[in-house]
């Protein structure tokens, strides 16, 4: 309950510093945001994300909870991927090919491409760090709600790694959370781009 309460309010004060002018017409108070603000807000959700996902966590593996639950996810499905391998590549293959001289096939959002994107980028070294910069590329790209509720469907995973009261495991809380990180796609953050600016 304090963990979703939490979340709503770091939702709405982001969205609100956010928005700006649009903000103060609606009624919600004279508002300026610097970057380095917007960087504090966007670092107190990484806080919040990684409280959430130690709440009634199984082992702790890492300094990271968030980066650890990725990590077996994009396990689980490297392997999933390695026994469906010979099979899937002549479906991919046959769906490039209706793409031929027409135009390009439509980019496939990935929570493990993302991740391997982050985790190609040799200055990010700790689990904190790349569970971040993946918040932060996520957030950029308007999929951090998405990529969650992806992460989230595993429930066996989710069940291995979590005790049944932890806050993951109720549906409820967990609904309303990606309900609040959804309003996140109504504006536009470059919080990876900004941070990042030698990639």
């Amino acid at each position: 309950e304090g963990l979703l309460k939490e979340c709503r309010n770091k939702t709405k004060r982001m969205l609100v510093e956010k928005m700006g002018r649009e903000a103060v017409e609606l009624g919600h108070g004279e508002v300026t945001i610097t970057g380095v603000e917007e960087n504090t807000l966007i670092a107190s959700l990484c806080d919040l994300l990684e409280r959430i996902w130690s709440h009634g966590l199984q082992v702790k593996q890492g300094k990271s909870a968030l980066w650890s639950h990725l990590l077996h996810y994009q396990e689980t499905k490297e392997k999933k991927e390695a026994v469906l391998g010979s099979s899937t590549g002549i479906i991919q293959d046959l769906e490039r090919r209706k793409f031929d001289g027409l135009a390009m096939p439509p980019l496939k959002i990935s929570l493990t491409q993302d991740m391997r994107h982050i985790q190609n980028i040799g200055e990010i070294k700790t689990d904190v760090g790349k569970a971040r910069a993946w918040v932060r590329l996520s957030m950029e790209k308007k999929l951090l709600s998405s990529h969650i509720k992806q992460l989230l469907s595993d429930h066996e995973l989710t069940k291995k790694l979590y005790k049944r009261y932890a806050f993951l495991r109720c549906d409820d809380e967990k609904e309303q959370f990606l309900y609040h990180l959804l309003s996140f796609n109504a504006v536009d953050y470059f919080c990876f781009t900004n941070v990042f600016t030698t990639i």
